[in-house]
């Protein structure tokens, strides 16, 4: 009986009614509309599946270890365009590899800032933080980006020297408290000056209460130890300002009536002091006041830029033949520059770092140009780079391949939005799956 009923509801249902008109064209449009939502809908998947992972990468910490770059010749290979906020840090490694600069980081906590110490930049724009650099003494950077030297303030450690290829350390008995056993203690708020060749090291220092060798200024370090320099002697204020050459000394000499510079020379003496030359310089009334900030020298030791951090009375650098000391060019001052920190020589020009903790620029070119960007979260303050990274090529990354040179809040904030896109639509996959499986439930039930 049951056989003989299945065949006649068969028959039904398989027959398609004669009231059915089917449209070809119009179940071929719905289908071609079906089918294109569903290819952008996957399109647009992917896209934000990569722009979530590249901001996994970047939200998370990076390697405790880095191989080092093999570069040839060994030096760093450029330099950052822009700076990401990393939202992990690491100290830095013992063989990183080339570095293309330091960067200071300064919080600013109520009125006053409070820094946050310095930083290893790479060439990517990754940051490493330096231990034990927290304190009012800058680091510096050699040429090719390979060594760096700064004063470690931890408990039982010194002046240091890495060697970021080889991962080693050179300690030297440098301190900073005067009632310390080290010999020489390192002046506070004066410059570190690499030779061109990235193979010695001038450092201001002065004699500790305990040291009988008065009259030394400055050390010149190098892989046989310590050379003990004096500066000319004058009642002027006298400066070192870099190196002419890998072995000769560059001293800036200046005199002051009423805050302006009326006359100055650049002293070249060897690396134990001794005078070899003497060129005056073709100075006039708007040089305005100099500090130990106030001038550095040209990689090739042919120039001297006098007047490129933030002073008063200064609106402008000028540039000095240091074979003839006239002035060969001036220009413009850098708006924002950094009052305490060294200009870097790179791409041909200077590069004057910006003291601009809330804002974008962190090294800024003396034609004008942005060389690097940085996310104002890091609260960038004195930054020295490498004369070969700045001569190197620009790395974008991702984000200055995006946006470029923008420094629009989206620029800077791009990977915190992926990362919360990719959030609620794994979310939202969790949501439709339950129900999916709700519904299922029911109707087996």
């Amino acid at each position: 009986m049951s056989h003989q009923l299945h065949e006649p509801l068969h028959d039904l249902v398989a027959e398609v009614p004669s009231y059915v008109a089917p449209d070809a064209r119009a179940a071929w449009s719905a289908g071609a509309r079906r089918r294109t939502r569903r290819r952008v809908g996957v399109a647009g998947l992917v896209v934000l599946l990569v722009l979530a992972a590249s901001a996994g990468i970047g939200l998370l910490p990076h390697r405790a270890s880095v191989p080092p770059v093999d570069q040839p010749g060994g030096g760093v290979d450029g330099h950052p365009s822009r700076i990401d906020y990393p939202y992990w840090t690491r100290d830095l490694p013992e063989r990183p590899g080339p570095v293309a600069g330091v960067l200071e980081r300064v919080s600013h906590a109520g009125t006053a800032d409070q820094p946050l110490g310095w930083f290893a930049v790479s060439p990517t724009g990754n940051l490493w933080h330096l231990p034990g650099s927290n304190n009012n003494f800058t680091p510096a950077i050699s040429p090719d980006g390979t060594r760096l030297a700064y004063l470690d303030t931890r408990p039982g450690r010194w002046f240091e020297i890495r060697d970021l290829r080889e991962g080693s350390t050179t300690s030297i008995d440098i301190g900073d408290n005067p009632d310390s056993r080290e010999p020489w203690l390192l002046r506070g708020q004066s410059p570190l000056f690499w030779s061109p060749d990235s193979s010695r090291l001038l450092a201001p220092v002065y004699a500790a209460k305990h040291n009988r060798q008065r009259g030394v200024d400055a050390l010149v370090l190098d892989d046989r130890g310590a050379t003990e320099v004096r500066r000319p002697r004058t009642r002027e204020a006298v400066m070192p300002v870099g190196w002419v050459s890998d072995s000769s000394l560059a001293w800036l000499v200046w005199h002051e009536t009423k805050g302006t510079v009326d006359a100055a020379r650049v002293q070249v003496t060897d690396d134990h002091g001794r005078l070899q030359r003497t060129v005056r310089l073709d100075v006039g009334r708007g040089v305005g006041d100099l500090s130990q900030w106030a001038g550095v020298v040209s990689p090739d030791g042919r120039t001297l830029a006098l007047g490129a951090t933030a002073q008063e009375h200064r609106t402008a650098v000028h540039f000095y033949d240091l074979t003839t000391g006239r002035l060969r060019s001036t220009m413009p001052g850098v708006p924002d520059a950094a009052g305490v920190c060294l200009p870097s020589w790179g791409d041909g020009t200077l590069q004057v770092p910006t003291e601009n903790s809330l804002r974008d620029t962190v090294l800024r070119s003396i034609n004008g140009s942005t060389t690097i960007l940085a996310d104002p979260r890091l609260g960038a303050g004195c930054s020295l780079w490498a004369t070969d990274a700045l001569d190197g090529p620009a790395h974008a990354g991702l984000g200055g391949t995006i946006f470029g040179d923008s420094t629009s809040w989206l620029s800077w904030h791009w990977r915190e939005i992926a990362a919360g896109a990719a959030g609620g639509l794994a979310l939202l996959g969790l949501l439709v799956g339950l129900r999916r499986l709700r519904r299922r439930a029911r109707l087996s039930g």
